[in-house]
Formats: C-alpha cells, structure tokens, sequence
C-alpha cells in the first residue's frame, strides 16, 4: 500500500511537468545527415534574459554556447541553439545534424551552462532541461535496400557533360572532314600539283622577261645578243613545256615541242611559236655567219652577219608578246 501511494505521489507530480513542456522534431522523419530541429517548450517564471547583453541577440533570440552543448549527445553535430520567450512561456530550439539512425538520446543539461561566457548569470543558479529520445529512420530501411550496392564512379564535375557533349562535335567535324579529305584526295593532290606548276611557269616567264628586257638595253654586238637570246628562250621553253631543247636545231624547236606535248597546243598559241621559230633560225644565221664568206655577199641587207636598224628591239618586244601569249594556256 505504501509502495502504490509513492508511486502515485511521483506521478501526481510529474504529470504538470509533462503537460507544461512540449518537445517535436522538425521535419517529423529525419535520415542521417539530414539537418533538423528539436523545439522544446517550457514555463518558467525565472527571467533567462535578464542583463544579457545585447550583442548576444538576434532579435528577440538568445544565443547560446553552441559548443557547452555539444556534450549532451554524442550521435550528432548541434550545429545552432537559441533561446526564445512569450511571457513565461520558453522556446529551446536545436539545430542538428544526426549520424546515426536509431533512437538518439540526449543528457540533461543546466541551461544556465549553456549561456554565452558573461559574468551576469547568479551563481550556483540551475534549470535543468532534459531533452526526450528522438528516432532517427533509416533511408536504407525506407527503400527496402538490404545489400550494399556496387560501387560507382566518381560523380561529373558541374560542366562535364558540356565539355564532353562540345568534344563529341568536334571528334564527329574531325572525323568527317578526314572522310571527305580522303574521298576528295585525288582532286586535292591534282589542285595542289596544278597551283605548284602554274607558279613555277609564273617564276620561268618572269625570269625570262626579266632577262629579255635586259638584253634590250644590253650594249652588245649582235652574235653576242643572238646568243644570250637563244639560250634564254631555250631555257624559257624547256621548263615551260618540259622539253629538253638545248641540242635541238633551230629548224626543229617548233616539231620538237609539238611532239613532247602530243600535239595539244591551241592554234592561238601556235602562231607564237612560230614567231619564235623564225627568231631562232634568224640568230642562227647572226651566230654562224658571223666572219663567214657568205655574210659579205651582196646585196649586204640580206646576207650581213649583222641585225637591220631596229630589227634587235623587234625579236626582243615580239619574244616578250610571244611569252605573255603562251603564260595564258
């Protein structure tokens, strides 16, 4: 009988508690390393407020040593705790962050411990609160997973998939430019080849007018000018038709370069090699005749070793005509 009434005394007095103080956890279900709250309310008629300083407010909260209260469980990280108050009616709230799944308990704790380090609060003043057990659920359990899954890679940097999808482009023009490169090849070698001739006949003509205008004004006798022009319309003709010319007889340049080219010459071209056929039969003459027998016959217009007034300037102006007109093949 005894036993009965204590046990009812304790009761009796621990039912006003309970019915005064209110804890919840915000959110409801909370996993591991999730960040939640747990709102104890309680009714006091002590002042917790009174001569903290301001600097330890924020608003109507009170802040409190964050790290006096990281002694009360050993199961999660207090990230936070503030003090607020509505009359006599208190507002404890913790932040946390759990590691464990399961039921999480806490230690009771005098509050005035947990204050900033001031010298307002009385000594050996205490209230102690006593946190209840939070449950912590289980993802794992949640999905219904019993095996730990395989690993897997390393997660994407932010902007991969760019950097991946951009060089995917890039390999796929890369790709089909090397297949039409190889398709086109041919044509490509042949358009190289005729862009390497068509420079080098530009570099011979060039060098060849280059040569003749100097042989215009060139104070030299005439076998000395019927040889310089020989040899360099030789040299003009053997690169621009791929011939060998240097030992061919005057009389045979025109067939001789009819032959190397299959007879593939346009008959506008023709009338210019012609032209330069005749030159050359015409310094044979200056070259051979020259001291001979026969270049002092009469009448002298015809048979002198030696050119008429104006016909040097002629082979020179005629040859250069006769070079621009062939570049134009």
């Amino acid at each position: 009988m005894r036993r009965l009434l204590s046990k009812l005394f304790v009761l009796l007095y621990l039912l006003p508690l309970f019915a005064e103080n209110q804890q919840i956890l915000i959110p409801k279900e909370v996993f591991v390393g999730d960040t939640a709250t747990i709102q104890y309310k309680f009714e006091s008629n002590l002042d917790f407020f009174a001569f903290v300083p301001d600097s330890y407010f924020s608003g109507e909260e009170l802040f409190l040593d964050v790290e006096e209260l990281s002694n009360i469980s050993s199961s999660c990280t207090i990230k936070k705790a503030t003090l607020t108050r509505d009359y006599t009616q208190y507002t404890l709230n913790i932040t946390v962050v759990p590691w464990v799944c399961g039921q999480m308990s806490f230690k009771s704790f005098n509050i005035y411990d947990m204050y900033p380090h001031t010298n307002y609060a009385p000594e050996k003043q205490s209230y102690i609160i006593q946190l209840l057990p939070v449950t912590i659920a289980s993802l794992s359990q949640k999905m219904g997973v019993t095996t730990l899954r395989e690993q897997k890679g390393p997660i994407l940097l932010p902007g991969t998939n760019y950097i991946i999808l951009a060089l995917s482009i890039l390999l796929v023009l890369f790709i089909t430019l090397i297949f039409i490169i190889l398709i086109k090849l041919p044509k490509i070698i042949k358009f190289i080849s005729s862009l390497k001739q068509r420079f080098e006949f530009y570099m011979n003509a060039k060098n060849a007018l280059h040569k003749l205008k100097i042989l215009r004004n060139a104070k030299t006798s005439d076998y000395n000018f019927s040889i310089f022009w020989q040899k360099t319309i030789k040299n003009y003709l053997n690169n621009r038709f791929s011939t060998n010319l240097t030992s061919t007889p005057s009389g045979k340049i025109y067939s001789e370069i009819l032959k190397n080219t299959d007879g593939i010459i346009d008959e506008n071209y023709t009338a210019s090699l012609e032209e330069l056929s005749r030159f050359f039969i015409r310094t044979d003459y200056i070259k051979f005749a020259h001291g001979s027998l026969d270049s002092h016959l009469l009448p002298q217009e015809e048979h002198a070793a030696a050119f008429q007034k104006t016909e040097r300037a002629t082979i020179i102006t005629r040859s250069i005509l006769s070079i621009n007109k062939l570049e134009e093949m």
